[in-house]
């Protein structure tokens, strides 16, 4: 299942100010969607179980751009379908360009590199499908894919490359590192830059999370980014069945021996984080095995209610043994506090989608947009897509303001 083809689907790129429409034709036998993740719009363009099209119906989007530049992306959003087509491969990037000032690498497939990470179940001799495992957290497949490629390598043309990395997995989170384990740079988050890259030397990614990061990679070097062991926080047999003790190549990275010479830029134009305005709204989430606040997700229910360009605070406990994560749509977000304490640099960009281990708690700056409309919800719901399926999913409305 693909856009525009049969796995995945182009990149979209526009830049802050600009109209854009799209038109999405359903050519599959299930009604689907397409939801544009990160993106801040009216709740009415947001692709979500709202937006529901049928078979051989044609849905169009229509938005300007409103927000920083940023690595987003598009993926189907159907009530109960959404791990089985995203992760059948319905996916694609959507990128806001950066502004004429920036010194990051930017020329997009030579030094500006996209990578769409996937895992997938392959049966024996790699011609067969297999089942995905079953997992606390969801399905695992035994094989990691990048941009639809088993084992990808990329020869870099400059000494410093940024790749755009978005986990498009339905349930694997990704631990990643260099083979060298040497330091790489984070150059944003899933909302934006940086005001300067933070050495790092592993990141771990969630379903949903972006991340933009520069790699050093010297003439001649030959290297692996990769993804290695970690803790999940969950049981130690529910962290091997949700495969965070696995040890997966992620892609290759070789050196030119002709490579350009390029430098780590030493600040970047991030965006302003939102700040808190008076005496915020503050409201509390908990999360369940597969329920937010003990509910579970009924379309015809709006759980929240919120004044149009407000900002609050939202506190999310994770009180299941299961490890989740949490996105909201419509808005990108500030990560104040991770179990009271300050977030690690991984967390303290703007974002729309956290991860939260069992036992955790986060707070976050959340700021609303002007786009009023007392019919149409958006969504907040675990991005684990199993779990999402299973109805781990609210729904909440703006009012007032402008329309």
């Amino acid at each position: 299942m693909g856009f525009n083809g049969t796995h995945l689907g182009p990149t979209i790129r526009a830049a802050r100010g600009e109209r854009v429409r799209i038109h999405v034709t359903n050519d599959l036998a299930m009604p689907t969607t397409a939801h544009w993740h990160g993106m801040i719009l009216p709740a009415s363009q947001d692709g979500t179980v709202h937006q529901s099209i049928k078979p051989a119906d044609t849905w169009t989007a229509a938005w300007t751009i409103e927000q920083a530049p940023a690595t987003l992306w598009y993926h189907p959003h159907p009530h109960g379908q959404t791990e089985l087509q995203v992760g059948r491969g319905m996916a694609g990037m959507f990128i806001i360009d950066d502004d004429a000032s920036t010194d990051l690498p930017s020329e997009y497939g030579v030094d500006d590199i996209p990578l769409i990470i996937q895992d997938v179940a392959v049966g024996a001799g790699g011609d067969a499908p297999g089942t995905p495992a079953s997992a606390p957290i969801g399905r695992i497949g035994n094989t990691v894919i990048v941009n639809g490629t088993h084992q990808p390598h990329f020869e870099a043309s400059s000494t410093l490359v940024r790749f755009r990395i978005l986990n498009a997995s339905a349930a694997r989170c990704y631990n990643l590192e260099l083979s060298t384990q040497g330091t790489f740079y984070l150059a944003g988050t899933d909302g934006g830059l940086l005001p300067s890259p933070a050495p790092l030397t592993s990141l771990l990614l969630s379903p949903a999370e972006r991340a933009e990061v520069l790699i050093p990679v010297p003439r001649g070097a030959d290297l692996t980014l990769r993804s290695t062991p970690f803790d999940l926080g969950m049981s130690h047999g529910d962290n091997i069945a949700s495969g965070a003790e696995d040890t997966l190549g992620i892609l290759r990275i070789t050196g030119a021996p002709d490579a350009v010479t390029r430098v780590l830029p030493a600040a970047l134009p991030a965006p302003e984080l939102p700040q808190r305005k008076g005496t915020p709204t503050e409201r509390h989430f908990t999360l369940g095995d597969t329920t937010i606040n003990g509910k579970v997700m009924d379309m015809s229910r709006i759980d929240t209610v919120i004044p149009a360009g407000s900002t609050e605070i939202w506190t999310i406990s994770n009180d299941s043994a299961r490890a989740h994560n949490f996105h909201v749509h419509g808005t990108q977000f500030a990560v104040t506090a991770v179990n009271g304490a300050i977030p690690a640099s991984a967390n303290q960009g703007l974002k729309d989608t956290i991860f939260i281990a069992p036992g955790d708690m986060v707070e976050l700056l959340v700021p609303f947009s002007v786009f009023a409309d007392p019919v149409t919800p958006y969504m907040y719901h675990c991005h684990m897509l199993w779990h999402e399926d299973q109805g781990m999913m609210g729904q909440y409305i703006l009012t007032g303001g402008a329309s």
